[in-house]
């Protein structure tokens, strides 16, 4: 209930009691962090100075909000009004002011902040650089880059590696330039997370660098490109020779076809140090599982690959997940046995009421309804149950 009164219809409360002059309930208010005195571009201040209400402007430019909110919305008169008064401190609440100017790039607004030596553009372990790296303010970055109390190097360098995490390829551009700034830092989490979101030119920027090594982390870099999909970062990847494709354990191809990536898969069955098979053939299992039709068609022709593994988990899982195709396709392939595992194929299947799955199971001479003591009637939809009925092996009075 406090917060509705409080804050609720952008901060009506404040906004009223200053439209009437009331000093004390603007005191109680102010005092809760929750109120944002600034909203409505400062429109509490605006409707106490109109009216000729002395105190509650007083009390309004005490409080440090209003020009941090003016700053971070990049009113830049207001900014400019307010700090030509005495009690208002540009650098209160750890320089909050150019903090969130920078933040959102409110270039003119930083400018003028700069100007005030009451205003630390370095502080909170160097936020405004930080985070107007990360937002891709080019020519916020750039002014504060010329002002000696910026290290964009600070926060284990989490300019550039927010910047390239997001994409901005300019930014990273720019921190590059400067020797503060080491795009290897924190085990290359640069390019780990560029190519982890498939931004290409800033992989392709970073790669330029001696100091960037795309194989850190276990080649996190493309394994987490090639298990997102991100096929033109792979095909960069690939052509790097510190770039393993096979490292932990296949996990590239692995991952690429746990989530249908087929493109990516193809890309990989090309290198010869990537084994489809590996893990026990979790790429097909995997694919299988989760009903990845062209993945399965692509890896059963591969050699390496063994449809029937782990004893014939590939069928059973898409059995029971309901993967029509797949099944389909599965049980063109003689190393599957769709009667593994004491039925399970048809026994799921059943038991989730797959109709399509059941049907095409009992077609095949190899499975047997009736195994693990009727176990597919017994627990089987109702959609499911006719249909086995249907079958002499079955004893529907069990």
């Amino acid at each position: 209930m406090q917060q509705d009164v409080v804050i609720s219809h952008d901060n009506e409360a404040i906004r009223h009691a200053a439209f009437y002059g009331y000093e004390e309930v603007v005191k109680i208010l102010l005092s809760d962090s929750r109120v944002d005195p600034g909203v409505h571009d400062n429109e509490a201040i605006r409707h106490a100075a109109f009216y000729g209400y002395e105190e509650v402007v007083k009390i309004l430019l005490q409080d440090s909000r209003c020009i941090r909110d003016a700053a971070g919305r990049g009113h830049i008169e207001v900014v400019k009004i307010l700090l030509k008064d005495s009690r208002v401190d540009p650098g209160a609440h750890d320089n909050a002011c150019i903090r969130h100017a920078a933040s959102n790039g409110h270039v003119e607004v930083v400018k003028i902040l700069l100007k005030d030596s009451r205003v630390d553009p370095g502080a909170h372990d160097n936020a405004c650089i930080r985070h107007a790296a990360s937002n891709g303010h080019v020519e916020v970055v750039k002014i504060l880059l010329k002002d000696s109390r910026v290290d964009p190097g600070a926060h284990d360098n989490a300019c550039i590696r927010h910047a390239a995490s997001n994409g901005h390829v300019e930014v990273v551009k720019i921190l590059l330039k400067d020797s503060r700034v080491d795009p290897g830092a924190h085990d290359n989490a640069c390019i780990r997370h560029a190519a982890s979101n498939g931004h290409v030119e800033v992989v392709k920027i970073l790669l330029k660098d001696s100091r960037v090594d795309p194989g850190a982390h276990d080649n996190a870099c493309i394994r987490h490109a090639a298990s997102n999909g991100h096929v033109e970062v792979v095909k960069i990847l690939l052509k790097d020779s510190r770039v393993d494709p096979g490292a932990h354990d296949n996990a590239c191809i692995r991952h690429a076809a746990s989530n249908g990536h087929v493109e990516v898969v193809k890309i990989l069955l090309k290198d010869s140090r990537v084994d489809p098979g590996a893990h026990d053939n979790a790429c097909i299992r995997h694919a299988a599982s989760n009903g990845h039709v062209e993945v399965v068609k692509i890896l059963l022709k591969d050699s390496r690959v063994d449809p029937g593994a782990h004893d014939n988990a590939c069928i059973r899982h898409a059995a029971s997940n309901g993967h029509v195709e797949v099944v389909k396709i599965l049980l063109k392939d003689s190393r599957v046995d769709p009667g593994a595992h004491d039925n399970e194929a048809i026994r799921s299947a059943a038991f989730y009421g797959y109709v399509e799955i059941v049907t095409i199971l009992l077609k095949d001479s190899r499975v047997n309804p009736s195994d693990n003591d009727n176990y597919a009637i017994r627990f089987a939809k109702k959609n499911v149950a006719a249909l086995l009925l249907e079958d002499p092996r079955v004893d529907g009075s069990r």
